[in-house]
């Protein structure tokens, strides 16, 4: 038996994705094993079904012996976070080969619709696409999309995803192809900060839902964003992309649209999804690592 592993200790490198499409598209027979210790997320972007479960706990705990260490700091020499930056400081790899190795991973995304240049950035070359890229292309997009739709998750009140006719809906995008997105519905209001979207305020005897993007961990920035909701009497839903997990797991969140990746074009799916064009998973539980949430 063949075993592919696809392994990175950066978070949202494209592993969930890259092994799915691997998994759905290869025709041979296979299993597919997720084994992500934090966030085990493949579950969402497949479409079979989970047969069994249970809970697996193996691992070792280190320490150092104190009566052995000598302090050579060998182990740290060999660590391999440390690897490259200490080969760099010693010019056994060069800046050109980094710039070059970047480059590579930059134009395959590219290359795929992955990812494309932002305004004001350094722009990489064109590149050649052949007939062969050509027709890999092809599909590229549609699994790309379907991909994005896929990793999608809601969880909290229906009705705050879709509300009753004549309830406002403001968006605080951070991402601008999210924005983009958004700003096709005429009856988005569309803020460009928490202050912004103060003036969105509903009158007495209307309603208001604020839906409010967070690309980082930022529980300051999630705690004013609920204190607004609270004084102005707005709901609260928050748009979470890339890793959710540290702002579902803070307890200060009751409903969210969550996206396990912070692409292109799952910013624009998000967009979609929000504007109606189709609806994200829910149902059952989220388990978060420290709480679950229904």
């Amino acid at each position: 038996m063949k075993q592919i592993a696809f392994a990175s200790g950066k978070g949202g490198a494209g592993k969930t994705s890259v092994a799915s499409a691997f998994f759905k598209y290869y025709k041979g027979s296979k299993i597919l094993a997720d084994c992500d210790v934090d966030a085990s997320n493949c579950f969402i972007t497949m479409e079979e079904k989970n047969l069994s479960s249970e809970k697996f706990h193996s691992g070792k705990k280190y320490s150092v012996n104190k009566d052995k260490c000598i302090g050579n700091g060998i182990c740290v020499e060999r660590c391999v976070y440390n690897a490259i930056k200490k080969a760099v400081i010693e010019k056994r790899i060069s800046e050109e080969r980094l710039n070059d190795s970047v480059r590579r991973i930059l134009e395959v995304k590219m290359r795929y619709g992955i990812m494309t240049g932002e305004p004001g950035k350094p722009a990489l070359p064109e590149f050649v696409i052949t007939e062969k890229d050509r027709k890999e292309l092809e599909g590229a997009g549609d699994v790309n999309a379907g991909l994005s739709r896929g990793g999608l998750l809601y969880f909290g009140r229906p009705d705050l995803l879709r509300p009753a006719p004549g309830t406002a809906r403001v968006f605080v995008p951070m991402n601008r192809f999210l924005r983009e997105e958004l700003a096709r519905v005429p009856a988005n209001g569309i803020a460009a900060s928490l202050s912004d979207a103060a003036r969105f305020a509903p009158k007495k005897g209307s309603r208001a839902v604020l839906y409010v993007q967070i690309v980082k961990p930022d529980l300051a920035y999630l705690d004013a964003a609920i204190r607004l909701c609270t004084s102005s009497g707005m709901d609260l839903v928050v748009l979470s992309s890339g890793n959710p997990f540290p702002v579902t797991v803070s307890g200060l969140v009751h409903a969210g649209l969550l996206s396990f990746s912070d692409t292109e074009e799952s910013n624009r799916q998000m967009g979609h999804c929000l504007n109606g064009e189709f609806e994200p998973r829910t149902g059952g539980t989220l388990q978060l690592g420290l709480q679950k949430i229904e």
